[in-house]
């Protein structure tokens, strides 16, 4: 076996979307070739602006604390279960604060268009 065989055996657990041939083609998630020559070894281009997103965005979530965040967050569920109940709707979310999450799920006929309407008031739902 020569040294080129064994370079062409080396086989990565994550290849770059510049290792694999027809980066762009229509089955790319399920299935890769990798090039046949360097260019198989070419990891592509991380992406940088989200690496500063998410270190910014952690450190500021760690400056203003985890625990603030989920009772803010529980307060305004509170608050809008409380509001939606007052207009008529049926409130499947849990009322115990640690039994839920910042969604909260209501039943109303006709929820598709109830959340059309929303929708176009920038309300993000989805029904």
């Amino acid at each position: 076996m020569n040294q080129s065989d064994r370079v062409r055996d080396l086989v990565f657990r994550t290849p770059g979307w510049r290792s694999i041939q027809e980066q762009f083609g229509p089955s790319r998630f399920e299935t890769y070739t990798l090039h046949e020559d360097a260019r198989r070894y070419e990891r592509g281009f991380p992406s940088y602006a989200s690496l500063y997103s998410l270190a910014y965005s952690t450190g500021f979530l760690a400056d203003v604390g985890i625990e603030n965040v989920e009772q803010h967050v529980l307060r305004l569920g509170d608050e809008f279960i409380e509001q939606v109940r007052t207009r008529g709707y049926e409130v499947m979310t849990p009322d115990t604060p640690s039994q839920r999450s910042g969604n909260i799920s209501i039943v109303r006929d006709q929820g598709s268009k109830v959340a059309g309407r929303l929708q176009q008031q920038d309300v993000y739902v989805w029904g």
